[in-house]
């Protein structure tokens, strides 16, 4: 008989203890941070425009519905954007800012109403007015004083604060932005055109001044002109009469 070779199987077998295939691990989707935005210079900001407004109430006379307006920015710039460190200052202008119709909480938040504002508007305009430009003033001060730091803070916040969640809405925070630095610089305009003002009137104070020395020195050469005439004068009388005498 031939011998047959045995005919070999289709499939190979397989190993009873074999592993399933490892499938590679997906990344981590990156997680999406909105943009972290200082408030600071909009609280600056906000702050140059309520002391603008308070002071052209305060030229114009204005009435207590536009002074309950004013105070009620402040409020909502304070409430909204005021550091945590000028709480303080906040406290310091207590007893101001309550003549206006504004009372400060214990925790540094500002409370008024219309009703508020406009009986302390109408028991004193001149008082609240007052009040209320110095505690802006005041504000304005020591968060002046925050700006050249401010940078290294935010950045100090950032490194501790956890992960914020994504904006709702980029669009209407690009906007924000846009209002923002349009009111920094209408304030640079204005500070600008301050200072051309200010240089405008030293330059006529100076030329007043030249005129007035130029003035000083013409009268007192037309004295001297007087005296040295004087003088020639008596000389010739003095003349004359001597020569009578002789004759």
């Amino acid at each position: 008989m031939i011998p047959v070779d045995p005919v070999p199987s289709a499939t190979a077998p397989v190993p009873a203890n074999t592993a399933p295939p490892v499938v590679p691990a997906q990344p981590a989707a990156a997680t999406v941070t909105a943009p972290s935005v200082s408030s600071l210079g909009l609280f600056l900001s906000n702050l140059v425009l309520a002391q603008r407004s308070v002071r052209e109430l305060a030229a114009s006379g204005g009435d207590a519905a536009a002074f309950a307006d004013a105070a009620q920015q402040l409020v909502g710039n304070v409430n909204a954007n005021s550091p945590a460190s000028l709480a303080a200052v906040l406290s310091s202008q207590q007893a101001g800012l309550a003549q206006a119709g504004i009372s400060v909480g214990s925790d540094g938040v500002l409370a008024a109403d219309q009703p508020a504002l406009e009986a302390a508007f109408n028991a004193s305009p001149q008082r609240a007015l007052s009040a209320l430009d110095t505690a802006i003033g005041a504000l304005a001060q020591a968060a002046g004083e925050l700006q050249p730091s401010s940078v290294a803070q935010a950045l100090a916040e950032d490194a501790v604060a956890p992960a914020a969640a994504p904006s709702p809405n980029l669009a209407e925070l690009s906007v924000q932005e846009r209002a923002a630095a349009e009111r920094l610089a209408e304030t640079r305009r204005e500070a600008q055109a301050a200072l051309v003002v200010n240089e405008q009137e030293d330059t006529q104070q100076q030329r007043a001044a030249e005129l007035q020395a130029a003035e000083v020195r013409q009268l007192t050469s037309t004295r001297e002109q007087d005296l040295a005439a004087q003088a020639l004068a008596d000389r010739l009388e003095a003349a004359r009469r001597a020569a009578r005498g002789r004759g």
